[in-house]
């Protein structure tokens, strides 16, 4: 949730609130939105639809951990199994139908969530209470060692000896708990980077009955996730009443489930049927195995200008760097600009297929089981290693395997999405005139 306002939140009947967004002036065509305390009764306001604002949402989401204190590096630590746990549940939450709900918003898509550049594990220990100034001094620290990404959501997460806070509001071990985690946004350099900051869920209000630290922290990574998602820059999708954002009105009513994967999960608003829902079943199977996803049109439509001419200036405006480093490689038929690749899958990837079809064995060591196939099969020689792209998951993912195995374009005919389409045909024909489709 968001607190437009901390004056206004402080007023609240209830209790505590469970989730909040860092403070902003208040708008006042847009009161404050305070999630209710677990097991408060819902709102008639909760009813309402999210609306849509003109803000930016984040078509493609990536997200980057940050765990601060030396615990969650020790191995003899529960916070070192705990931390591991929230990056398994990140690395498949963005193609589950718990993120598929929110698909419905302003056309984001399914997307790995673990594809953007490293965690950090910081071995310092943070101070006790962790202001908001700390966490974004914190987030700026990160982007000194790594490119900025506007597509990442940077989340900070704490040991249970610090608490975060947020002007007089604390959340779990603080003296004044009035939130369980936020999210927020400043700008660095010329790119908004947003941020959450997600405080050990040590206290009962910040706790589902019966689950584990991790299952718990899942389900506000979750919260924070999403609505960062929908709402990055407190511009976007929310209802305009006091009832906030899309996991402000289902936080704890109906309760938070145990859902895919055994993670901890929390229902969210749908419009489609204005309701608060569990899930939306994905059509298909989840998008494996692709290296070529972009966060934008126009990345993937400089990406097939390059990669198709074979001239990497095309790359230059591409805004996701792991992104350009592959499209400099495959346009230069060179493996140098793989090695800044910060995802080790996709630099495997790059590796592969920049210099197809003489290295094929870099693609052996990719971890994902579609991304290796598809590897495989797009670095391998033509028609004959073309069996790797059939064990792809994914059909278009598949298709465009096919296609950059044999260089035979009317493999891409049957992709479904268009722009993708466009890409294929334009990648394995070589001819940027199916590049300028890509809208």
């Amino acid at each position: 949730m968001k607190i437009r306002a901390l004056k206004y939140a402080l007023i609240s009947c209830s209790l505590f609130a469970v989730a909040a967004h860092a403070a902003k002036p208040a708008k006042p065509a847009k009161p404050a939105g305070i999630a209710s305390v677990r097991g408060a009764r819902q709102s008639a306001l909760d009813k309402a639809n999210l609306t849509y604002h003109g803000g930016p949402v984040i078509v493609t989401p990536k997200v980057v951990f940050i765990f601060w204190g030396p615990s969650f590096s020790n191995v003899a630590s529960p916070d070192y199994a705990y931390a591991q746990e929230l990056r398994n549940y990140r690395n498949q939450l963005g193609a589950t139908p718990e993120f598929n709900v929110i698909t419905q918003y302003s056309g984001i898509e399914l997307a790995n969530l673990g594809a953007g550049t490293p965690d950090w594990f910081d071995t310092s220990t943070p101070p006790t209470n962790v202001t908001d100034a700390t966490v974004r001094s914190k987030v700026s620290q990160y982007l000194s060692f790594y490119p900025a990404n506007a597509s990442a959501i940077y989340e900070v997460v704490l040991p249970s000896t610090s608490y975060s806070s947020n002007g007089t509001s604390t959340s779990c071990g603080g003296s004044n708990l009035q939130y369980c985690a936020y999210h927020s946004y400043f700008t660095s350099g010329s790119t908004v980077a947003k941020y959450s900051i997600q405080p050990y869920p040590s206290c009962g209000n910040c706790q589902a009955f019966g689950w584990t630290a991790a299952q718990n922290q899942e389900h506000f990574v979750l919260h924070e996730t999403r609505e960062t998602v929908t709402d990055p820059q407190l511009n976007a999708w929310y209802d305009g009443n006091l009832s906030g954002e899309a996991d402000d009105k289902c936080n704890w009513t109906p309760a938070p489930f145990i859902g895919t994967g055994g993670y901890g999960y929390q229902y969210e608003w749908s419009n489609a049927s204005a309701s608060c829902v569990q899930s939306i079943p994905v059509s298909g199977p989840p998008p494996p195995g692709n290296p070529f996803i972009y966060a934008s049109a126009s990345d993937e439509r400089q990406a097939c200008y390059g990669i198709a001419s074979h001239v990497s200036s095309y790359c230059d405006s591409i805004g996701d760097f792991n992104d350009r480093q592959m499209c400099y490689g495959l346009a230069q038929s060179s493996q140098t600009p793989c090695t800044q690749i910060t995802d080790r899958n996709l630099q495997l990837s790059c590796y592969g297929i920049a210099f197809k079809p003489n290295f094929p064995s870099n693609c052996r060591d990719i971890t994902d089981n579609d991304m290796r196939r598809f590897c495989y099969g797009a670095a391998g020689v033509a028609n004959t290693d073309i069996g790797n792209c059939t064990q792809v998951s994914a059909r278009n993912t598949q298709l465009l395997c096919y296609a950059m195995n044999n260089s035979v374009s009317s493999n891409c005919d049957d992709i479904s999405n268009a722009n993708d389409r466009q890409f294929c045909l334009g990648v394995s024909s070589h001819s940027t005139s199916y590049c300028a489709n890509i809208q």
